[in-house]
């Protein structure tokens, strides 16, 4: 018999509307630094939205109240880690790949 995952519970409300109401921060994260790492051909611009997309998703839902932070400063600090370490981890992997063709054609 097949195990079955736990379904995630749907989010409530509020975390939809902190979701919502802060997608245009990633919008402009995303085109700033896109404006510094896009030459690079690293990234692309729909990389780095879709990296803070699901990092605001993440923060939204982790966001606690009670320590005093507005939710767009979390969000801010949550977002250019995430989109940093994307940018890491892609550029690894893309350079990983350079590499073993070089390899190859080196053979």
């Amino acid at each position: 018999m097949k195990s079955l995952r736990k379904c995630a519970a749907p989010d409530d409300a509020v975390v939809l509307e902190r979701f919502h109401s802060s997608l245009g921060l990633v919008e402009s994260r995303a085109a700033v630094l896109f404006r510094h790492v896009g030459r690079w051909g690293v990234v692309t611009l729909d990389d780095l939205r879709a990296f803070g997309r699901e990092c605001l998703l993440h923060a939204a839902r982790t966001y606690d109240e009670a320590r005093g932070v507005p939710f767009g400063a979390w969000a801010e600090l949550c977002l250019r880690r995430s989109m940093v370490d994307g940018i890491r981890q892609w550029g690894t992997r893309r350079g990983e790949r350079r590499m073993r063709r070089l390899a190859r054609a080196r053979v």
